[in-house]
């Protein structure tokens, strides 16, 4: 089932898993009190990444790692034509540490009537097609997604 899901959502968004790749030596990424094992993680790729960047992809089984998920790595070749040396604009932000407590406020007063006047798309975000093709979906919670953005900052 796990790998009909991933093939199925790889196909629908037209992106390639890196399990494909030749250089592809990962026994497992995740094991269940070391007695069943399975990969469980995985890296989605372009089709130009997978085709000419990807160099290996392997595991590391660290005996020091504490979790059920091994590391899982991957080495791409990637060249860089151009570098910029400018300084970074800044934009002004909040110091959080500077506001009163009117400000704080103020600021909380003004987030909650946003986010209380965004449109919720309660119909694509109840749904639970993992191959979801219908793109109202996509595009309402991208607006959605925006509009919370646009909420808080």
């Amino acid at each position: 089932m796990h790998t009909l899901l991933l093939n199925s959502f790889c196909e629908n968004l037209n992106v390639i898993s890196a399990c494909n790749h030749c250089s592809y030596n990962v026994d497992f990424t995740y094991n269940f009190d070391m007695v069943r094992y399975c990969t469980l993680d995985h890296f989605i790729l372009t089709g130009m990444l997978f085709a000419n960047c990807v160099q290996t992809v392997s595991v590391a089984h660290d005996i020091g790692n504490t979790s059920d998920h091994d590391l899982l790595l991957l080495h791409l070749r990637l060249e860089l034509r151009y570098v910029s040396l400018d300084k970074k604009e800044r934009s002004p932000h909040p110091s959080w540490q500077k506001a009163n407590p009117a400000q704080l406020g103020n600021y909380c007063q003004t987030m909650s009537e946003n986010l209380a006047s965004l449109y919720v798309p309660s119909e694509a975000i109840v749904c639970r097609d993992p191959n979801c093709c219908d793109s109202s979906h996509y595009d309402a919670l991208q607006n959605y997604v925006a509009g919370i953005y646009v909420a808080v900052i």
